[in-house]
Parts: C-alpha cells; structure tokens; sequence
C-alpha cells in the first residue's frame, strides 16, 4: 500500500463571487425532539468528497452549551457504525491508524464549552459519509416561560497570545452566502402554547412543530413558549445495572418573598467595548446598561468600566463605587452614548479590575449590609476560557454574578462563565425590552445562594456550583443516591438557611442519569479550568483529568478528555490520499466585499504569531499596507486617514448605484457602519478635532436611520458622510477630490 498524506486548509477551486463551492459538508438535518422541559437533538452532518482520491473533512460546529452528546453513527450507504467512546488522545491515535490503513473513521472531540470538530477520513472519491451525533438537553424555564437555544454559528473570537489550541476553535472564513444550508425540525409531544422564534422570522410555527428550510447556520435558534406555572419536585431513578443505586433530581421553584427587606446593592458593571460589539450589540448593550442605571436608587453604588484591549472607567465612578444619584445617572448616561467598538478583548482584565473594585467594599462600616452583584455584557467573543474561568472564580466569587449575552451567536460559554449565576440572552430587538426587564429584576431581587441538597447518602452534587435561586425559575440539582424509602425527603438549603424540604418519588426517566453525568462532567471540567493547583500540580491535574474521563467513559457523555470514534473497518483503499479539506465559517457577504475584508483584517491582533483571525490575502495585503517593520497597527494620525481613503470609494460606489436606479441591500449598510465605527473606535478625538469627530459620528447615525427611507434619502445620507469625511481630512492637512452631486 502507498500512503501519501498532505493538508490543504481550504479546497483549491473556490469562487467567491459565483457562490460555486465544494466544501465537503454539503448538507446538515438538525431534529430536535421536545419532551416536557426535555430535549434531545440528533444533528447529522453529510459529507461529500468532490475530488478524484481519498480525502478528509474537518468541520467545527456549535452545539447546545448545557446538552451531553450521548452518542454518534457514522453512515456510509447503507452501512451504520456505532462509534465508542474512548479517552481523547487514544481515540486520536487509533483514528491516525485506521486511516493509515485505509479505513474510513470518524472522530468527534470538544475543543470548549459549547464548540466541537468532526473529523472524517478517507471519504472515497465521489462518496458521501454521514455522522450523526445524539444530544440530551433541557430548556430553561423562567416563570411560565419556557425557552430553547440551538447555535449554529461560532463567531469570530479574539484569542490572547500562548493560547496552544487556538486553532481548534477558528476555521477558516469565509464572506459570503454559504452554499451549506441546514433543515431544521423540532416537534413538540405535546402542543406548546404561544410558541415563537426569535431569531428566524422564515419559520414554519404549528402548535406542535417548529420547521426552518434552507438555513444558513447564520445565528442561533431560540424558540419561547408559554407553560403553567411549574412545582418544585424531587425524583429518584435507579441505574439499569443496579436497581438499589440511583440519581435524584431536585428541581427547584420558590416564590418572591413579599415581606424580604431590600439590602443595599453594590453593582458592578463590566461593558464589552471590543470590535465584535459593533452594529446593533453596542446599542443593545447601552440599552440594558441604562435601563440598569434608572432601575438603582440613591442608597445603591456602582462602578463601570469598559473593555476592549485596554480597560477604562467611565469618568463618574473614576474613584470607585459611588452612590447611583441623578447626577451620577445623568453623567454616566452621557458617557455610555460615547462608547464605539474597537479594538480586541481583554476579559480576564476586566475580571480582575471588577473584583479589585468589589474588594474595596470591604473598607466600608457597612460592608456587611451589601449586596455585591457584577454584571457583564458582552458576546462572549473570546477563545481563552480556561483563563477567563479562573480569573472570575478567584475574582468574583463573593459576587452574585450576572452575564448578559449579546447576539445573535453569543457564545453559550457564558452560561459556564456565570457559573452560580444567571445568563440572560439578547438575541433580537423584539427581545430587547424583555431581556433589559429580566437583568433587572434578577439585581433588584434577593436571590438564594449556594444551594445544596441534603438527603440520605447523596453524593456528587451536580452542578457543584449551584446555582443562585430567583423566584419563579427553576433551577435543578442532582446528585447521586441509593433508593430512597417510602417516606423520605430531601432538603435543600442555602447560605439563607432553609429553602423547601421536598418528598422523594420514584420515576423511569432514563434521561435523569444522563443529565447529571453532563452536569457532573461540566462541574469537574470547571474545577479543572479555576483551580490553584498546590504541590506537585502535574499530578493534581491528572488525577482530576483521569476522573472527567472515568465519568465520560462509564455513562457515554462527551467531555473535552474523550472522544466519539467510529472505524469501517470492513473495506480499505489500495492508495490512500490523504487531504484534509476544512469546512468553513460564513459570513454576510455583499458588494462592499472589500470594506468588510478591510474591518475584519483590522480585528486582527498582530502580536500573536499563531494562526489570524481572518484568513484571506486581500485584507492581509490591505494590513500589511499599515503596519510598520515590526508588523504592529499604530492607529495614529497616519493610520486614521489612509483608512478614510479607502472607505470614499466605496461611499461613491454606492452613490453611483443609487444614481443608476439601484437599490442598496441593508447589509451593505451594516457592513459599512462597522468599518467606519471601527475607525473611529480606534482613532483619538483629538487627531481631528473633537468637533468634527463628533460630526462624523452624527452622519453616520444618519446613514443608519435612512435604511428604510428612499433611496434619494439614502444618497442624500451618504453624501453628507463623504462631505464630513472630506471635511475631517481637510482639517488635518489631507485634501480630496470634490464629490459629484447626485
């Protein structure tokens, strides 16, 4: 047998402006069938080789952050082959070996929270191969109000320098329509009152059924719909192998206390600033911050700060927690309007100045009497989150802690991030309103902290950190027990004392187990990711790693220490060609091609030497263009305006379309918006002048309002934004051609 093995990064014969791609994921069918507040998924993922040898697909892929992939197939033709769970590296190995021999094997690991890669080899030429990945999940319920999450989409993330798997978690990308579209089922067993997407209108709603064709993995699915109001109840299911052994599961619903006494809050806020927060997020975020700030009264404080790669304070709590007065209101509403997106994302920064502010409570005569909450907004766009854990773990753990997800595909990492707290998604402008009420109400409401449950030989609670208790939500512990006695009960308590005593029943819901493994599995992972480690620490994480692994392995939950494994190993190939073709990320495409290569090339931290951000020689060729010997941005004065030249001719580009009779797609709108609020993001007042700095950021509020207005406004808009573009070059010394009138 000859073995020849070489990687491609992409497959060679891509057209971008045609759309006429051979990727090798050609199709994806996401089911998703609704039990109660149960869930399983099953996602599969077809795989097409278009060249004329064997070849290997690489394709990463989001699922739900709180779901335990309990299984995977892999089809070929007619033939399925159920895959084994094994330990991550000896998975990998036997993988490398299967395909040396010429079998086809597919392998699925976790690379975070909610991100995964599935890796096909020796798909034969012209043959499809399917992997078909089982997933348990529960919806979250809030009140009467059930919802459900489903990412499809990992967005860009800014990762620090020394990160070693960086490039597990940033395929390739792409700008453009994709050619991969999904088909998107989910029944429900019983019909769900008042049920909704809100995140794709296009979908086909029935009482009992929610139907998405032709998707784009462009977002996440959320869907809400109406349930009576739940009980609190305590169950017990026995192991199939062992009927005297089990796992109880608690859920757990407490009403408002209408006689608590409201403590003194102290909120700190952390505000995502970065360049992912452009368009729509940044204002999202304002939104919520503001509805926040008028929601405090004079008896509370606060303390912002804003990050991007750098960390600021907002001017009015300069000097540390300060009373939330009107004035103090009215001055951070001021400078909450001023903030733009730029630049990268320190968030283990912004972690560590939040809890050093949080600490200096402690100097205060009331300190006892203080409610202690930190609030961060943001995306999520981050790679490092084994640092960010440990740093809001040793940070913020005297905090309640809120995350509030901006987006559309804000990373599910921020659940785990959140830890004993609460993450809120905003993921629409319909569910803005909704979503700014329900951070408020979670700082505005005592909450019961540190939940554990006490019953007759449990162990292994699960999540270990329990999560802060909210009136009217539900919240589910679990852990491990022999079967109960006719009779007996199970407390649960907090650091508030009692919190409900609860009777044991006896249930069959095979899914209990299987839950509380994922939730154990998750709870060890985040012990391993915000641990100090004492002694000989290489020991201590091993010790801890081969645990995670014993638990994957036993009860067939995926973690980022095993992996899914399946082998065909009924035929092989006289010459193995090995090529690994990468399926890429896609992302809104349109005419302004270019601008959008220019933005996203600037997204890119140049210090770090591993693998970029963007991938795509336009806007490496337009960076380099900037950057001095040492590879490095100086956004400077030289900078600021050689970017302003490159965003006129595609101002006039769009001047001319309108003259012509055209019409300008709202993307194109968008894509140009974040380019220019990069811009000025990243380039001083101060460099222009404030005033003319100021008159830029009117004109090109003005572009946005006048989307859905004529097109003659729309010139109109554009035009005013190339004459103060014009204006502020003038200002600097720089002169441009005059623009003809429209």
């Amino acid at each position: 047998m000859t073995i020849t093995t070489f990687t491609e990064q992409e497959l060679s014969g891509i057209s971008l402006t045609t759309g006429d791609t051979e990727f090798p994921v050609t199709a994806i069918d996401v089911n998703g069938a609704v039990d109660g507040d149960g869930v399983t998924w099953t996602v599969e993922a077809t795989f097409e080789n278009p060249l004329d040898a064997p070849a290997e697909a690489v394709f990463t892929l989001p699922l739900p952050v709180g779901g335990a992939v309990k299984g995977m197939t892999m089809k070929i033709g007619d033939r399925e082959v159920a895959a084994e769970i094994k330990e991550r590296e000896a998975a990998r190995i036997e993988y490398e070996e299967a395909k040396e021999k010429g079998h086809s094997a597919a392998i699925v690991e976790q690379e975070r929270a909610e991100i995964f890669t599935i890796t096909v080899g020796n798909i034969h030429p012209g043959e499809a191969i399917s992997v078909v990945l089982e997933i348990h999940d529960r919806a979250a319920i809030d009140g009467t109000t059930a919802s459900l999450r489903f990412p499809t989409m990992i967005k860009e993330r800014y990762t620090p320098a020394g990160v070693p798997d960086e490039s597990a978690i940033t395929p390739p990308r792409r700008t453009g329509r994709s050619p991969l579209r999904a088909t998107v089922t989910i029944s429900f067993s019983e019909p769900a009152k008042d049920l909704i997407c809100e995140t794709v209108p296009t979908a086909q709603i029935t009482p009992t059924s929610v139907a998405i064709n032709d998707f784009g993995l462009t977002g996440d699915i959320i869907l809400h719909w109406t349930i009576p109001a739940a009980i609190a109840n305590a169950k017990w299911v026995a192991d199939a192998d062992d009927p005297t052994m089990g796992t109880l599961e608690v859920n757990i619903r407490v009403e408002k206390d209408k006689t608590s006494v409201r403590r003194r809050k102290a909120v700190q806020i952390m505000f995502d600033r970065s360049g992912s927060m452009s368009r729509h997020y940044i204002k999202w975020a304002q939104r919520i911050t503001e509805d926040l700030i008028a929601s405090l009264t004079d008896e509370d404080l606060i303390h912002i700060l804003t990050f991007d790669s750098s960390i600021d304070v907002l001017e009015a709590t300069s000097h540390g927690f300060v009373p939330v007065t009107r004035t103090v209101k009215q001055q951070l509403q001021k400078e909450l309007a001023m903030i733009t997106a730029r630049g990268g994302t320190d968030l283990t920064g912004a972690i560590t100045t939040s809890g050093a502010a949080l600490a200096t409570l402690a100097d205060r005569d009331d300190d006892a009497d203080i409610d202690r909450i930190a609030v961060l907004i943001t995306d999520g766009a981050y790679g490092d989150e084994a640092t960010a854990v440990h740093h809001r773990e040793k940070h913020l753990a005297g905090a309640r802690v809120i995350a509030v997800a901006i987006g559309e595909n804000a990373n599910g990492f921020l659940e785990t991030l959140a830890a004993n707290g609460v993450c809120t998604y905003v993921s629409s402008p319909e569910g803005l309103a909704e979503a700014s009420a329900k951070v408020m109400s979670r700082v505005a409401t005592a909450a019961h902290s540190k939940a554990r449950l006490e019953a007759k030989g449990l162990a292994n609670q699960a999540p270990a950190h329990a999560p802060d208790i909210y009136p009217e939500t539900i919240v589910t512990l679990s852990g491990r027990m022999p079967r109960p006695q006719p009779g007996d009960e199970v407390v649960v308590n907090a650091d508030s004392g009692h919190v409900v005593t609860l009777p044991i029943a006896i249930s069959t819901d095979g899914s209990v187990t299987t839950r509380w493994a994922s939730q154990h599995i998750k709870s060890l992972d985040y012990q391993m990711m915000s641990a100090d480690f004492t002694g000989d620490v290489v020991t201590a994480r091993e010790k801890l790693e081969a645990l995670i692994v014993e638990m994957s392995v036993k009860y067939k939950v995926l973690s980022k220490y095993t992996a899914w494994l399946a082998i065909d190993r009924s035929r092989t190939t006289d010459q193995v060609i090995v090529r690994t073709l990468v399926q890429p990320v896609y992302e809104a495409f349109d005419s302004l091609a270019s601008t959008t290569l220019f933005h996203s090339a600037l997204l890119v931290d140049r210090s770090y030497s591993g693998r970029p951000m963007v991938v795509n020689s336009i806007a490496r060729d337009i960076l380099d263009s900037f950057s001095d010997s040492s590879g490095s941005i100086s956004f400077g004065r030289k900078l600021g305006l050689d970017m302003l030249n490159t965003l006129i001719p595609y101002l006039q580009a769009m001047l001319e379309t309108l003259a012509n009779g055209g019409s300008i797609d709202p993307d194109q709108w968008t894509e140009l918006n974040d380019a220019i609020n990069y811009w000025l993001g990243e380039v001083e007042p101060t460099v222009l002048g404030l005033r003319t700095f100021n008159k830029i950021n009117n004109r090109i509020m003005k572009v946005q309002e006048s989307e859905q207005t004529t097109a003659k406004a729309q010139a109109k808009a554009v035009k005013n934004l190339i004459a103060v573009i014009t204006e502020s070059q003038n200002a600097a010394g720089r002169t441009r051609r005059s623009i003809e009138d429209f």
